[in-house]
């Protein structure tokens, strides 16, 4: 075979490799909101991706009740609360609201439990939650310093705590 031949055979075979790999390689998923234009936004509808989180932990009477994750998605510049009640918060009795909220202007706060996906910059609580699930809420713009916090409340409602993790 000529050398000429071989590097045209070569060529060819190296750009179908090319175009295989292309073929299996999934697009990058773009995040649907960035900063403040994701208030009061479902994180995980939006595609926004956890690269950092903070935790802090809750204890009444020296026994854990409740673990907070204050998250930030640099794709989109959102941070969001997480928390779980533990199973000694559940027996007894104890529920919990959750928040996320800016520290500058312009003011955000976003609650679980609430309605969520609104795009409002402010959800309000519609109660609290007794669950064992993590729950989460709508995010907040990360451009400034935001603060997820986790309110424990009695099973009279009388409040017990409040757990904050800051980012």
């Amino acid at each position: 075979m000529s050398r000429v031949r071989r590097s045209g055979t070569f060529a060819v075979a190296m750009l179908l490799g090319l175009a295989m790999v292309g073929l299996g390689a999934a697009p990058a998923a773009a995040a649907g909101c960035w900063g403040a234009a994701c208030a009061g936004h479902d994180p995980v509808l939006y595609g926004c991706s956890v690269s950092s989180t903070t935790t802090q932990t809750g204890s009444i009477s020296g026994v854990q009740v409740v673990t907070v994750w204050n998250r930030y998605a640099a794709n989109c510049n959102a941070n969001w609360a997480r928390a779980q009640l533990t199973t000694a918060a559940i027996n007894a009795g104890y529920t919990m609201k959750v928040f996320a909220d800016t520290t500058v202007a312009p003011l955000q706060s976003m609650c679980f439990p609430g309605p969520s996906n609104t795009g409002q910059s402010t959800e309000a609580c519609t109660g609290s939650y007794g669950g064992g699930s993590i729950v989460y809420t709508d995010m907040v713009d990360g451009t400034h310093w935001v603060i997820a916090s986790a309110s424990i409340f009695s099973a009279t409602g009388v409040p017990l705590l409040q757990v904050l993790a800051g980012q």
